[in-house]
């Protein structure tokens, strides 16, 4: 049971942390959209492509016209507006200038999306996105080199994890990192060579490209893992950009069909963390509790000095898989009498 002084703490941490769940979930970008507000030839991009791109990040259907297949008219699409603001950015050019953008960023209700993704029995992708290590080479004089400091590259990278919904980390390529991991390493996509760095930037899987262009095109050759899944690709496009968008929109894809959930028939779990020892842990566990997909509430059964009990009441299966994705939760075992999940804090 709890005593009189730590059902007061939980319920000061418990209030406090609500709060923060709410901040952090307002301004989760999962549901927010940005595009240009003119195409090029200065047409209005209309508030359902800016959706669109929403949708495309929450299902993993690459390509798709997702506004359509939900049945979505403008006034429904203006009710789901959240927020919607406007900002000039300077985009990189391939020959090294760069071009003036306005663009439109529209947060919509993500409650409303989720509903409708449910009721249209489309799978959705949450906030389980793995942190992904990405290296990229680039061909210089027929030798693999490491790709530094290339704005236009690299404003395509960011673009595209945005666009898609990839978590993606850069290495600082410092000594140890050239060390351990060469150029020749990500052009023969052997990604077991980042496995130590992956371990050390706190990533959970790793993406190799290996950029090789010419006078009339770029190819890209990539190898990603994830845990037991590993994959490797070549595409080609006009150039770096479209083979990056290409090559990331892929990867998307496929970790959408492991990862997106399905709403199905609602169910209760109990769940024991333990190793929690100050308010910035439960701030930490119960944001991470909050954002899985299917999570209908969260409230807090019991705690004592070492744990706290959860409830979870959910309509997605995959619990325990989609929850060490977070990498903050270690799973220790299952209850085979009540069924409960442990789990320990991994800070």
């Amino acid at each position: 049971m709890v005593s009189g002084v730590m059902k007061a703490f939980i319920a000061s941490v418990f209030s406090l942390l609500m709060l923060l769940a709410a901040s952090a979930q307002a301004s989760d970008d999962l549901y927010v959209g940005e595009l240009p507000v003119q195409t090029e030839k200065g047409e209005i991009v209309p508030v359902s492509d800016v959706l669109n791109q929403v949708l495309v990040r929450l299902t993993g259907e690459v390509g798709q016209d997702l506004v359509k297949r939900l049945v979505l008219e403008d006034s429904d699409i203006e009710a789901m507006v959240l927020t919607r603001e406007f900002r000039q950015i300077e985009v990189p050019q391939a020959d090294g200038r760069s071009r003036s953008l306005r663009m439109q960023r529209i947060e919509f209700d993500s409650r409303a999306l989720n509903q409708r993704l449910e009721q249209f029995g489309l799978s959705r992708w949450g906030s389980e996105r793995p942190n992904l290590l990405f290296w990229v080479v680039a061909d210089q004089d027929g030798r693999a080199s490491y790709l530094l400091e290339d704005a236009y590259i690299d404003y395509a990278i960011r673009r595209a994890a945005f666009r898609y919904g990839l978590n993606l980390i850069r290495p600082i390529l410092d000594a140890g990192d050239q060390i351990e991991v060469s150029p020749s390493d990500i052009r023969g996509g052997f990604t077991d060579a980042a496995l130590p760095a992956m371990r050390r930037y706190g990533a959970g899987g790793i993406i190799m490209l290996d950029l090789r262009s010419n006078q009339n095109f770029t190819t890209g050759r990539w190898a990603w893992r994830l845990g037991d899944l590993e994959r490797g690709f070549e595409r080609s496009g006009e150039d770096a950009a479209e083979v990056v968008d290409i090559g990331l929109s892929q990867i998307a894809t496929a970790l959408s069909r492991r990862l997106a959930v399905r709403a199905g028939q609602t169910s209760v779990q109990q769940l024991v963390v333990s190793g929690m020892s100050s308010p910035l842990h439960y701030a930490e566990v119960l944001n991470v509790l909050n954002g899985l997909t299917g999570v209908d509430s969260l409230r807090v059964l019991e705690a004592d000095a070492q744990s706290i009990m959860f409830e979870l009441v959910t309509n997605a299966s995959g619990l325990e898989s989609r929850i060490g994705l977070s990498g903050l939760l270690q799973f220790e075992r299952r209850d085979p009498i009540t069924g409960e999940l442990h789990y320990r804090l991994v800070w």
